[in-house]
């Protein structure tokens, strides 16, 4: 009854969801009773490889772990996560089920949950997208209240909030709460959720704002100037100042950071910027740069094969 009452506050007057997934926490418990365990080590190792970016690697691990251990919670999340990449809004639904009901306490699951339900409500049924989209944002709202320090869960919030309409609760101003939120955290984060919002609604004023005040006070703030530069194409503006700062980046040492763009990433800027200004020859001289960093680097080779250059 505990796991029941728990699970109300996901589906409101929704019984019958809650009665469902209320009976799947005994199946999970009962059958990872009988399944073979996997081993740490495993589990370890396929995290490994997501944390790398080897995502067709990590995705056969989990896939591995979970054809001898169903119900493991952590293959099942990672799994479902996959399968919202994927767009299998049925498949991701039920492995984030299972992930949930072995811990209505982890963030990380009530993220998943979230998310399945979000795929679901853009891909489901129409007569079922209200109530997937209601259990989309109770389950981003619980994770991030669980772990309000964690960036990805704010981030999960602005997106839904910017996006989704009234009547399932998203909203503007509710969006820009989450990246103040975002900015307690991290100031460039809560710089790009302001950014982000502001292109939306075309206030790309307020958008170089931002950035302005960032690069007064910290000149070679590195992932300021990648990001000003990103606005300056967003917002078709500033498109000087923004080659400046791509060219600064790649100048400056790169950050210990995942996040951080690669060289080829920076080059491929850069020749958009080109694009943007009307220099063609500009813009393949730096999509060819961006190849010759990093030669399966798919936006530079999709820009030049557009502006009919192929690879040299």
């Amino acid at each position: 009854m505990k796991l029941l009452r728990e699970f109300r506050f996901l589906f409101r007057e929704d019984k019958l969801a809650a009665v469902i997934l209320a009976a799947l926490a005994t199946v999970v418990a009962a059958r990872a009773a009988t399944a073979d365990p996997a081993t740490p080590a495993e589990v370890t190792a396929a995290k490994a490889l997501l944390d790398a970016g080897k995502y067709a690697e990590s995705r056969a691990a989990f896939a591995k772990i979970l054809a001898h251990a169903p119900e493991h919670p952590d293959a099942n999340y990672h799994a479902g996560l996959f399968a919202c990449d994927d767009g299998e809004w049925e498949k991701a639904l039920d492995l984030e089920g299972k992930a949930l009901a072995s811990d209505l306490n982890d963030a990380r699951y009530q993220y998943g949950w979230g998310a399945a339900n979000g795929i679901a409500a853009l891909k489901g049924g129409l007569f079922s997208k209200f109530g997937y989209a209601k259990k989309c944002l109770a389950g981003y709202q619980r994770a991030a209240e669980l772990d309000p320090a964690n960036a990805k869960y704010h981030w999960a919030l602005l997106n839904y909030y910017q996006q989704a309409p009234g009547f399932v609760g998203g909203g503007m101003e509710l969006a820009y709460g989450q990246a103040a939120a975002l900015g307690k955290i991290d100031p460039e984060l809560g710089r790009l959720g302001f950014m982000q919002l502001y292109v939306a609604e075309k206030k790309y004023d307020l958008a170089f704002r931002q950035y302005d005040e960032a690069l007064r006070a910290s000149p070679d703030n590195y992932f300021a100037l990648y990001n000003f530069g990103r606005l300056t194409l967003m917002a078709g503006q500033r498109l000087d100042d923004g080659m400046a700062a791509f060219r600064r980046c790649l100048e400056l040492p790169s950050p210990p950071s995942k996040d951080a763009p690669s060289p080829a990433s920076l080059h491929w800027r850069l020749g958009l910027v080109w694009e943007k200004k009307n220099q063609p020859e500009q813009a393949r001289t730096e999509f060819l740069a961006a190849l010759k960093e990093q030669p399966d680097f798919r936006p530079a080779q999709q820009a030049l094969d557009k502006l009919g250059g192929g690879k040299t």
